[in-house]
């Protein structure tokens, strides 16, 4: 399986009106009535205008309890939010996600996997913008398939905790796969998110898109495209990010390998989210 987009940085977020106009006309947050307002504000926004999230960290590969970092991660996200009705919206984001060396820092193409000694071509999944819908309850998870394998996606938000002026939130998600035929294998991507900024800013109304950061692991299976074979053990990241509000605040490595890859997305971020 692939690597998806975006690591799953921006799902779990929910919207629920009610709830926000009660937190923002008291100016005080409720970790659990206030939640899904704490979400979205957070990892989303309650405006239309584009918005970015960057994140950066290390992937390593965890066998027998023990971890070897892999390569550097240079995770971008640009996003725009959109209204649907009073309990729902919708996200409209593209992922661009690089990887550099451990010691040099230049971008990789390929790939020696220290486990194999095999050289590999690294695959970078092209850019394309994908639409998210959520409601009271958090993310709409359509249903999807795979030939040969039944595919589950979940879910969950929460809990949210305040301790004075601050606020977290989790948001994760998780894609599991299981073969229906002799000899397939079980993957499973696990996303973990925790959401954080100043609850003055979630609590405020005329604060569309609370200034935020995020913590971000993963523990999932060997992507295909490392050619593990049998090997047991997991694929593991360890990030953290921000959300910022141009791509000129984006990090120096993210947006110079992505001025080179794709200059007219960087050039052009809102009209990329059009597609």
């Amino acid at each position: 399986m692939k690597r998806r987009q975006a690591l799953g940085v921006m799902a779990g977020a929910a919207a629920a009106p009610a709830i926000i106009t009660r937190a923002q006309a008291a100016d005080t947050l409720d970790p659990v009535k206030d939640m899904a307002l704490i979400l979205r504000k957070l990892s989303h926004a309650k405006d239309e205008k584009v918005h970015f999230w960057w994140m950066m960290g290390t992937r390593s590969g965890l066998v027998d309890s023990a971890y070897t970092p892999l390569w550097d991660m240079h995770v971008g996200t640009i996003f725009s939010v959109r209204d649907i009705d009073a309990d729902s919206y919708e996200v409209t984001s593209l992922g661009l996600n690089w990887y550099t060396d451990l010691t040099t820092g230049k971008f990789l193409e390929t790939f020696r996997n220290p486990y194999t000694g095999k050289d590999l071509k690294v695959p970078y999944a092209p850019p394309k913008p994908s639409k998210r819908i959520y409601d009271k309850s958090g993310l709409k998870v359509p249903p999807f398939e795979r030939p040969g394998v039944t595919m589950k996606r979940t879910g969950a938000t929460g809990p949210a905790w305040i301790e004075g002026n601050d606020v977290w939130v989790r948001g994760d998600t998780s894609v599991r796969g299981e073969p229906t035929t002799q000899g397939g294998k079980i993957f499973q991507v696990n996303d973990m998110s925790t959401f954080f900024g100043a609850t003055k800013d979630v609590a405020n109304p005329k604060v569309t898109s609370a200034p935020a950061g995020q913590a971000f692991s993963d523990l999932n299976t060997w992507p295909d495209w490392l050619e593990m074979g049998d090997k047991p053990g997991n694929y593991y990241s360890r990030c953290f990010g921000r959300k910022v509000d141009s791509i000129a605040a984006m990090p120096k490595p993210w947006r110079e390998i992505t001025e080179a890859k794709f200059p007219a997305i960087a050039k052009d971020p809102a009209g990329a989210l059009k597609g």
